[in-house]
C-alpha cells in the first residue's frame, strides 16, 4: 500500500518554522547584547 503524503510541503513548513525561530532568537540575542553593551558603556563612562 502506497500513501502519497505531501511530505515536501510539510518539510518546507518545518524548515521555515526553524528559520523563523532562529531569526527570533538572533534578534533577541542582538537586543540583549545591545542593552548589555549600552549598560557597560554608561557604566564605564559614568
Amino acid at each position: 500500500m502506497h500513501l502519497d503524503l505531501p511530505r515536501p510541503h510539510n518539510m518546507e513548513a518545518f524548515y521555515v518554522g526553524i528559520h523563523l525561530l532562529c531569526d527570533t532568537e538572533n534578534l533577541v540575542g542582538q537586543c540583549m547584547n545591545l542593552i548589555f553593551y549600552k549598560r557597560n558603556f554608561t557604566f564605564l563612562f559614568h
